[in-house]
């Protein structure tokens, strides 16, 4: 796999899901959010410079296509890479 992607891998849970039985939109949104931060994890020589320089990225703007609903036991894959940073924002 292709070394600026990040791949992270979560089980669904009961607990995650709404009362019609699959995962909850917002839901989704923590499993990018999961992704997200293992990319810098696994990408340190990237956010040890912004952390020094007091930098932080945050998510100000979320766009989430839902091709299929997720279930109890699925296995999810969520792969993360930075694409693009500017001055004031990264993709």
């Amino acid at each position: 796999m292709d070394p600026r992607i990040s791949r992270t891998t979560l089980r669904v849970r009961g607990y995650h899901l709404d009362g019609y039985g699959h995962v909850n939109n917002t839901r989704y949104l923590e499993f990018l959010e999961e992704g997200r931060w293992a990319y810098f994890d696994e990408h340190s020589d990237l956010s040890a410079p912004l952390q020094q320089a007091g930098i932080a990225l945050v998510a100000v703007n979320i766009n989430i296509d839902y091709c299929a609903a997720a279930v109890a036991g699925d296995d999810l894959e969520i792969r993360s890479r930075l694409s693009a940073i500017g001055t004031r924002s990264g993709r």
